[in-house]
């Protein structure tokens, strides 16, 4: 007796795509989880599921608007892979599916202050990565692949998100910081094995919340973002390149306008009193 085919595993299939195309670990580790939840859960599975399927699994429970776009984005990149360069299936389910819409907080600078604070308390390694994130925008995955060799005085050679280098003109504090530093990665572990981005973030944010309240080492990255908007001159294309944005209006929401700045508005209105 012949036993039956069985079916082709095109959750693992598509995980291989997006190693080939080279995404980051970080975005398969949260992209193939929920596919495979996906195909768990839906009694058809998710290769079968309808439109209709597919957007009841997404609604269901009390899921933020957030979590929804999450899982409505990784169910629409599958799908268009099936349908197009995979060619497993003949008919995208998530083409279909309503955008789920995300309400954008406004950008929050931290004061000056406190970010004088921050670096005048924090210890190394700690402090290294801080300056680092203050001085050049530099994202937790980016300072993960820093090396001493990438910093020299002119200017620090980023390796940003997608493998896309960019350079930022070096500021004398990561100078003076980096001439300290041995060859090699600048954040390792003990046993000095490179840090990745996960170990960064968390190690990073549990220090700084010994140090203040409610400041995350992205706050840093957007105080670099609104400081450089306002030296440069509010040339917001300048900035869109030091942060490596593809869009210049993901660089729109991390700059905030400072309350000096407002100020200065309002008090050059041409009323007389």
């Amino acid at each position: 007796m012949q036993q039956a085919t069985q079916p082709p595993d095109l959750i693992a299939a598509y995980e291989k795509n997006l190693r080939d195309l080279n995404r980051s670990a970080a975005t398969i580790r949260t992209y193939i989880p929920v596919l495979r939840r996906m195909d768990a859960e839906i009694s058809v599975g998710l290769s079968s599921a309808c439109t209709e399927e597919l957007q009841d699994w997404i609604n269901a429970g009390n899921r933020s608007q957030a979590t929804r776009a999450l899982y409505r984005a990784t169910a629409g990149g599958f799908f268009r892979w099936a349908c197009g360069l995979g060619e497993e299936l003949d008919f995208d389910s998530a083409e279909l599916l309503p955008t789920v819409s995300v309400p954008q907080r406004p950008a929050r600078a931290i004061a000056d202050e406190l970010l004088y604070s921050i670096l005048a308390r924090a210890q190394r390694p700690h402090l290294d990565w801080y300056t680092i994130a203050a001085c050049t925008g530099a994202r937790c995955i980016e300072i993960s692949n820093l090396d001493r060799e990438d910093i020299t005085k002119e200017q620090v050679w980023i390796h940003g998100k997608g493998r896309k280098d960019r350079l930022v003109p070096t500021h004398p504090l990561i100078w003076q910081m980096a001439q300290q530093l041995p060859a090699g990665p600048i954040a390792v572990d003990a046993d000095g094995s490179r840090l990745d981005r996960r170990q960064i973030s968390q190690r990073g944010n549990h220090y700084l919340a010994k140090l203040v309240a409610d400041v995350t080492m992205h706050d840093l990255r957007r105080w670099f973002g609104t400081r450089t908007y306002e030296a440069s001159g509010c040339d917001i294309r300048a900035v869109q390149e030091l942060l490596g944005h593809a869009q210049v209006n993901t660089t729109q929401r991390y700059i905030a306008t400072s309350a000096r700045r407002k100020a200065a508005a309002v008090a050059g209105l041409p009323l007389a009193a």
